[in-house]
């Protein structure tokens, strides 16, 4: 975990009183998603925390969730990390909702 820098625009976050079941970062005004803390199932990646944008998802941010079956990505993520779903053996559908731009590292 990177300490708070009041003076800086970068910050990383466990979300435990928003949303326990991601980790996150925060650059220049956007979210990414960097690791996946919940038990599985299906997971939905939400659009916004705390009013930024969700726009990518970090390498390895999923890696060995092995209860996720399947995940749904909004429209705001523009970027998915290598490995995001490595291990993931009990993922059968990723839903990107209402896809209209390309996702890079898929």
């Amino acid at each position: 975990m990177v300490p708070f820098d009041p003076t800086g625009d970068n910050q990383s976050f466990t979300t435990e009183s928003l949303r326990p079941e991601f980790n996150y970062t925060i650059t220049n005004g956007t979210i990414t998603i960097t690791k996946y803390n919940g038990s599985g199932g299906a997971v939905t990646i939400p659009d916004t925390i705390s009013d930024l944008p969700v726009v990518g998802i970090g390498d390895y941010a999923f890696q060995g969730s092995a209860g996720l079956t399947s995940v749904s990505i909004p429209n705001s993520v523009t970027s998915i990390g290598n490995g995001t779903f490595q291990a993931c053996g009990s993922l059968t559908q990723r839903h990107d909702r209402q896809r209209r731009s390309p996702v890079s590292g898929l």
